[in-house]
């Protein structure tokens, strides 16, 4: 049906630019533009051409009017059948999900005949083409399937394409479109700081005179991993990739509890024994440690699961 709804728009179309040269031909002889003899010979071939048109015009609409009767006979029996389905579903003979999924079928079968009978009204009852025109669409051909021989240079050339934005590795601009990167962000910034602040303070038995410690000076291990790592932390997070943020956030978490821990079992900081113990007390600074660590490695693993 397609083929001829287009055949029948553009014989339409061609005698329309017939009927509008015999027009123009018609003022020129009254204008006196053009002789007898020219205009005899002129309108005989548009006549012609005229005629031609509307002789395939009116084949065209009478192989086309059936199909609108068949598409009214359809129309009718859908109508027809969803009321059945409304009757018996209201006698309880169907569920109302029953009703539901036949109404939606019937529904998209009822439009698409709808949308079958304007297209074939506009032009089977037409004396001109209409102004707007739709073509009908063509099934588009399968992709032929390619060896990946075949692909790869067409793949590198695409890639060769891509604007170098798209391909960079960071990406500022996105950072403020994910929660988890700016709140990662913000922890590697607090973890970077963290080591800075005082980690270990005199107890009142060693008296309040003596200076606190920062956590740089208090373990090599924790001052190396809370600088180098809230660094990398933070250049992390402006990684485009969700997968390499996650698993690198997580790393940097575990390696802040891998050098607390270190500290520790190396005596640099004295929390395994209780007599140092009671001499110390733990500051601002070793908490807020912690605390970034555990968000790191929380927060990589949402990002993870966002990837």
């Amino acid at each position: 049906m397609a083929n001829e709804l287009e055949q029948l728009y553009q014989a339409l179309v061609a005698r329309d630019k017939v009927r509008g040269y015999l027009s123009n031909l018609e003022r020129l002889r009254t204008e006196g533009s053009v002789t007898e003899e020219q205009y005899a010979i002129a309108k005989s071939e548009y006549d012609g051409q005229e005629s031609a048109a509307t002789s395939t015009i009116e084949s065209l609409k009478s192989t086309l009017r059936p199909r609108m009767d068949s598409i009214e006979k359809e129309l009718a029996d859908a109508s027809f059948q969803l009321g059945s389905f409304e009757t018996r579903l209201r006698v309880g003979e169907i569920t109302q999900a029953k009703y539901d999924a036949e109404q939606r079928q019937l529904g998209k079968q009822i439009k698409a005949l709808e949308a079958d009978r304007e297209k074939l009204a506009s032009l089977v009852d037409a004396e001109r083409a209409p102004a707007q025109h739709v073509p009908p669409a063509r099934a588009a051909k399968p992709a032929k399937a390619q060896s990946p021989v075949e692909a790869a240079p067409k793949r590198r050339e695409r890639q060769s394409l891509e604007p170098r934005e798209s391909r960079s590795r960071f990406s500022a601009r996105d950072i403020a479109q994910s929660k988890p990167r700016l709140i990662a962000l913000l922890c590697s910034i607090l973890l970077l700081v963290s080591v800075r602040l005082a980690w270990i303070g005199p107890s009142e038995m060693m008296g309040s005179e003596n200076p606190a410690t920062p956590g740089v000076a208090a373990s090599f291990f924790v001052g190396l991993v809370g600088l180098f790592g809230g660094l990398t932390a933070i250049c992390a997070a402006f990684l485009t990739s969700g997968k390499a943020r996650g698993i690198t956030h997580i790393c940097l978490g575990v390696m802040a509890f891998a050098a607390l821990g270190a500290g520790i079992a190396l005596g640099e900081l004295p929390l395994h024994n209780s007599y140092f113990r009671d001499l110390i007390v733990l500051r601002e600074g070793f908490f807020l440690y912690v605390a970034m660590g555990i968000a790191l490695i929380v927060l990589g693993i949402l990002e993870k699961r966002e990837y």
